[in-house]
Parts: C-alpha cells; sequence; structure tokens
C-alpha cells in the first residue's frame, strides 16, 4: 500500500485541480488491483458502487468532496438504497468504506463516516434439495438390475 499512498500523495501535494482529482477513484481502484489483489470483478463493482454514490449526491445536491462527507449523507444514501437487496447494500457500504480509508491514507479525509455504520443483515439463500419424486426418478435411472 505504501508505494500506492505515496505516488497519489505526491499528486495531492500539489492541490488538487478538480473534484475527481481529490476523489481519487482511479487510484484507489489501481490500489484495488495492484496492491490489495482484488479481482477485477470486485473492482468493476467497486467503481459501480462509488459511481452510483457520487451520482447521488450530485442529484441530492450534496457537495462530494471528502472534507465535507459525513454520517448524515452515508445514512441518507443507505435509506435511498431500500429498493436494493441486503448484500447489494452491504457491498456499497463495504466498497464506500474502503475508498473512504483509501482517501485517509491520502490525507483528503480525517474520519471515515462508513466506520460502525450498521449493515442490513447479510441475505442467505436456502439450498436447494431434491424433493421426494425428484429422488425417486434418480435412483431409478440409477438402478440396474442384478445379473
Amino acid at each position: 500500500m505504501a508505494l500506492a499512498v505515496q505516488t497519489s500523495r505526491h499528486r495531492l501535494a500539489s492541490a488538487p485541480t478538480t473534484l475527481a482529482d481529490e476523489l481519487d477513484v482511479d487510484g484507489f481502484l489501481t490500489y484495488l488491483l495492484d496492491f490489495r489483489h482484488c479481482s477485477p470483478a470486485t473492482t468493476t463493482a467497486y467503481r459501480g458502487d462509488i459511481s452510483s454514490f457520487l451520482t447521488w449526491c450530485r442529484e441530492q445536491g450534496i457537495d462530494a468532496s471528502p472534507s465535507t462527507l459525513n454520517r448524515q449523507t452515508l445514512f441518507r444514501f443507505v435509506t435511498s438504497l431500500a429498493h436494493l437487496r441486503p448484500n447489494t447494500t452491504r457491498r456499497r457500504l463495504h466498497a464506500l468504506g474502503s475508498w473512504f480509508r483509501y482517501l485517509i491514507e491520502l490525507g483528503a479525509m480525517r474520519t471515515n463516516p462508513a466506520h460502525g455504520l450498521p449493515l442490513p443483515r447479510r441475505e442467505r439463500k436456502l439450498r436447494n434439495f431434491p424433493d421426494p419424486d425428484q429422488v425417486r426418478r434418480i435412483l431409478d435411472a440409477a438402478w440396474t438390475p442384478a445379473e
């Protein structure tokens, strides 16, 4: 992580010119791939999760700069995710929490507004078991008469 943070810190040292520079989403995603060894699928999902949050902020008229983001903003964002499945909401909050930790390492944020935020209960899928009729058909198909 040290290398990624040093590279990004150097970039931030010369005052970010845009909000995108200040947020360093691309630097965070590179860090996930190169230093945390996350899968490309995870990185793609996190990109979408962060993009969704930033879009929501823009639509709500909320300043998304790291110095102004707070728990109240995240609570409002979580409320807007009520239509999503609990596991999707959990992943979005994990993505934001990881990104905020990255921004803290860069010195762009002081605290992580996602730290300790209550997460929805994890949704667990029930396993599918064959019903008695399916078991009977499987056994009938496998049965061979004794010679």
